[in-house]
């Protein structure tokens, strides 16, 4: 688990754990902390820091591509590569490298290379990477003798390496000292203050000489980019003299010179006419494009006449003079019969789709209406909406438990005739049994009709006579109502007696 410390060039300081990524990219497992409020420059430019030290590749790429220089210094005076050395950010290091950061930048408090905050921290595989774009391991940098030297003169340490020089070289000459000759303890060659350099290459010579894989590592690296760069070379050397030797024989075997010069003429023509052509071509094809524009405009005005035309050669009503109408729909009659009826009317009156739907909404009464109520109002003027609620609330495929219900249970009316109730229970029959054969829906209806006679005694006789079909039942019906009509007060064996002699033909 990482440790959370506080980012300073001075300290060398790194964010996350301290491990060698190699050439993989750092992932990040949560969000940046928190940014104190700043500016908006310096907004952005803390942004990309934390990126580089957190490892966030596509932030740094989004941001140096919408224009962030990618040499350009924090208020603590240090780079974003030194950032992203620091941290091991292998991948953001060689972007930043390919978008033009300088690999021997100084910066930060001791003026250091990004080479010097990599080996400061260990990270063996971003010495070699570094070292591999060209990074210079002699470059040196300031040290902390020069602030121990400061300490112990009870001297000010803080500030850039140029302030401390100067503060040391005073306070040496009023010591009576000369600056130009004073080593630091310990210290060997080039180390002088006059100089301000110190030994951070040699801490990086001493990693160096230990890791004979980094030695191995930038060895192999040169020989194999020495051998791809020669073989490169080799074979542009080669192309170009081979591509040289061609022209050369070709302007040999081709025309002199002057006709060299009317074909560079003749090719400077044919490009103007070629271009001439290719604007020509550009002009019909946007004359091309206007005209079809213009076509769309016209089928579109003819389609409009064409549907105004249409309205115009309605079949009129010679009784009113105007269109068809249709009957209106309260949820009484057969929902089927009525959209026959109504689809021979749109049909004559050649509506469309939002026509026909204002015309079954008009038409609509009673119950029947409340069937908007259920239907969206963006959807009141899809004529295929429309149909469906009132095909799922009145058509007869959902009504046939409820026709069949009133099949059973129908019983003849005070004042209704044979008549009429036949005709009733063979409606019922059709529509509670659609599918069945004939046959059945006759004894259907037959049964239906007996069951539903209020008088006993045409029940009683309609049951002797063995009728086969509601049609003969309705005969016998009236013969019996007719034969009750002349003799009403005879018993039943009087009224079956006239029914025989009426309905019996006489023998020969």
């Amino acid at each position: 688990m990482s440790e959370e410390v506080t980012c300073g060039p001075a300290d060398a300081f790194i964010i996350g754990k301290r491990e060698d990524y190699s050439d993989e990219r750092d992932p990040i497992e949560k969000a940046s902390p928190p940014v104190a409020s700043i500016s908006n420059s310096s907004t952005d430019n803390f942004d990309i820091v934390r990126a580089a030290q957190y490892g966030i590749y596509d932030r740094i790429v989004y941001l140096v591509e919408r224009g962030h220089n990618v040499n350009q210094m924090d208020h603590e005076n240090v780079s974003i590569l030194h950032w992203a050395a620091i941290n091991n950010r292998s991948e953001i290091v060689k972007y930043l490298i390919s978008k033009g950061a300088i690999v021997d930048r100084f910066g930060g408090d001791l003026n250091s290379t990004p080479l010097h905050w990599a080996v400061r921290q260990g990270h063996l595989a971003m010495v070699v990477l570094l070292m591999s774009h060209g990074a210079d391991p002699s470059l040196f940098d300031g040290e902390v003798q020069l602030r121990e030297e400061l300490q112990k003169r009870s001297l000010v340490t803080s500030g850039n390496k140029e302030v401390l020089v100067a503060r040391l070289r005073e306070a040496l000459i009023d010591e009576g000292k000369n600056p130009d000759e004073f080593k630091f303890d310990g210290a060997d060659e080039d180390n002088e203050i006059s100089t301000g350099t110190f030994t951070t290459a040699k801490m990086m010579e001493r990693l160096l000489s230990m890791s004979t894989e980094i030695k191995q590592q930038i060895k192999e690296q040169s020989e194999q980019q020495s051998e791809r760069q020669t073989e490169e070379l080799k074979q542009q050397i080669k192309e170009q003299s081979e591509r040289q030797t061609e022209e050369l024989k070709q302007q040999i075997k081709e025309q002199p010179e002057r006709q060299t010069e009317e074909l560079k003429h003749v090719k400077l023509e044919v490009a103007e006419q070629i271009e001439e052509q290719s604007t020509r071509i550009e002009m019909i094809e946007q004359k091309l494009d206007r005209q079809t524009i213009e076509v769309d405009h016209k089928i579109d005005k003819l389609k409009r006449e064409l549907e105004q035309s249409k309205k115009m050669a309605m079949p009129l009503d010679h009784a009113s003079g105007r269109t068809l109408k249709v009957p209106a729909f309260d949820g009484e009659m057969s929902w089927n019969v009525y959209k026959t009826q109504f689809e021979a009317a749109a049909t004559s009156n050649c509506w469309n789709g939002k026509e026909r739907a204002t015309a079954l909404i008009l038409a609509l009464r009673g119950s029947a209406a409340e069937v908007l109520q259920t239907i969206p109002a963006e959807n009141h003027f899809n004529y295929e909406v429309l149909v469906s609620a009132l095909d799922l609330r009145y058509g007869e495929e959902h009504m046939k438990q409820i026709y069949r219900s009133q099949l059973r249970n129908r019983t003849q009316r005070s004042g209704e005739s044979i008549q009429q109730l036949a005709q009733d229970m063979e409606r019922l029959t059709l529509l509670s049994y659609p599918t069945s054969d004939p046959e059945h829906r006759d004894e259907t209806a037959l049964d239906t009709f007996i069951k539903a006679l209020r008088d006993s005694e045409l029940k009683q006789s309609l049951l002797l006579s063995d009728k086969r079909n509601l049609k003969d039942a309705v005969a016998h019906s009236l013969t019996f109502e007719s034969a009750n009509m002349v003799y009403p007060n005879a018993g039943f064996v009087v009224k079956k007696a006239i029914y025989v002699v009426i309905v019996t033909p006489p023998k020969r």
